[in-house]
């Protein structure tokens, strides 16, 4: 064979594999969406951070190909990309206005549409605390959360010896006892944070894997005393 015969040959066989790994890519099947939602008490945005990857969650971010998009609530999203993470859509919405229910609309590159639907709760304390708290009196009196729910408990204090804590504990009737944590934590200055995690997997199994992650936060600073 000729050499112009095997370079034919070469750039038939490079053409065929990027066309493969764009069609694989694209493939409804073959995608893994990760919707991320993140707000903070006191903070004036939410933030909506949506990544669209090949294969799994692992792999970088890809842009979607018209007609391919992706809506929040009817406002469409324009990709920016990163260099670790790849393609992503993101989007700042006023936290005053994002509590209740959305949808997320994404169309693929045959015009099909595929809906999700979730809501977006903050919850707060009624019983803010003083800029100084005794161990013993440490109960939590929530609002916004349902009468059984999980809160991930992070506190952590100034000392070198402490390990602070970091773990995921069950409400219930919007009450939290801080006082079974606090043999972790040494007396002084404390921060504490409180998360709530919600994920749920898409129900339209149409275009592939997915997930939708929700985090709200709060966080409290005191002056911890025995």
């Amino acid at each position: 064979m000729t050499m112009c015969g095997r370079s034919f040959i070469l750039i038939v066989l490079v053409s065929f594999l990027i066309t493969s790994c764009r069609d694989n890519k694209d493939d409804n099947k073959n995608i893994f969406a990760s919707y991320n939602f993140w707000g903070e008490e006191g903070k004036e945005f939410v933030t909506a951070f949506f990544q669209f990857h090949a294969g799994d969650e692992e792999m970088p971010g890809f842009v979607l190909e018209e007609p391919a998009k992706v809506y929040l609530d009817d406002v469409l999203l324009m990709p920016d990309s990163a260099r670790q993470s790849g393609v992503f859509y993101e989007m700042q919405i006023p936290i005053e206005k994002f509590a209740g229910k959305h949808i997320i609309r994404f169309i693929d590159r045959n015009n099909k549409e595929y809906s999700e639907e979730f809501s977006f709760t903050p919850f707060g304390l009624l019983n803010d605390l003083p800029d100084t708290v005794k161990r013993d009196n440490l109960i939590l009196h929530f609002k916004g959360l349902n009468e059984k729910d999980v809160l991930r408990v992070v506190l952590t204090d100034t000392s070198f010896k402490s390990e602070g804590v970091n773990e995921m504990d069950t409400i219930y009737n919007n009450l939290l006892d801080l006082k079974k944590f606090l043999n972790a934590i040494t007396n002084g200055p404390v921060t504490l944070h409180l998360y709530k995690e919600e994920e749920q997997l898409l129900h339209k199994k149409g275009y592939g894997k997915g997930i939708i992650s929700i985090t709200y936060a709060l966080k409290r600073e005191f002056e911890l005393k025995d």
